[in-house]
């Protein structure tokens, strides 16, 4: 976490800056880039969303006895949002 704040100092130009909880991905994100040479919006052409949606669904159906069933009528905040129902598939 220190090093996280010193990186904001550095970036903001402001010797005084804290740190708050809603900066820690924000500067996180940048530490990443400018320390690790790692940029993890590259990784999301491996992972495509939809992907991995489905294949967490899979897991959870099979640990844990769940069942997913899409709700298209369900009007959302996003064109790329889906509503599921979430099921336990032995107490259905």
């Amino acid at each position: 976490m220190q090093r996280l704040l010193e990186f904001k100092r550095n970036q903001t130009k402001d010797k005084e800056a804290k740190l708050y909880n809603w900066d820690l991905s924000y500067y996180s994100n940048l530490y990443k880039k400018d320390n690790d040479a790692l940029d993890e919006e590259l990784f999301r052409e491996y992972f495509p969303s939809e992907n991995v949606k489905f294949a967490t669904m899979e897991i959870y159906q099979q640990l844990l006895g769940l069942e997913f069933e899409k709700l298209p009528s369900v009007a959302t905040w996003h064109k790329d949002v889906s509503a599921y129902q979430v099921k336990d598939s032995k107490t259905k």
